[in-house]
């Protein structure tokens, strides 16, 4: 069902001017020095980890919200 959909999600902020310098500015196309963070679980090496064929990384925006990337197939295609 949600295969055939784009999502959006929706980070709540307190500072708009501040969320829009993290998110526009600093951390652009990820390569303005945004800190990832070190897990456990799932265990992260150098701040990635595997999970499956996909990879994935976690890091938090100036409010504390944690936002995390995932670069691998699109789950449940093919």
């Amino acid at each position: 069902m949600l295969a055939d959909a784009m999502l959006i999600s929706t980070v709540a902020v307190t500072d708009l001017g501040r969320a829009r310098r993290f998110f526009g500015e600093q951390l652009g196309l990820l390569s303005r020095d945004v800190p990832f963070d070190e897990y456990e679980q799932p265990k992260t090496t150098n701040f990635i980890a595997q999970i499956g064929p996909a990879r994935g990384a976690w890091f938090k925006d100036p409010d504390g919200n944690v936002l995390g990337l995932r670069a691998g197939p699109i789950p449940g295609a093919g």
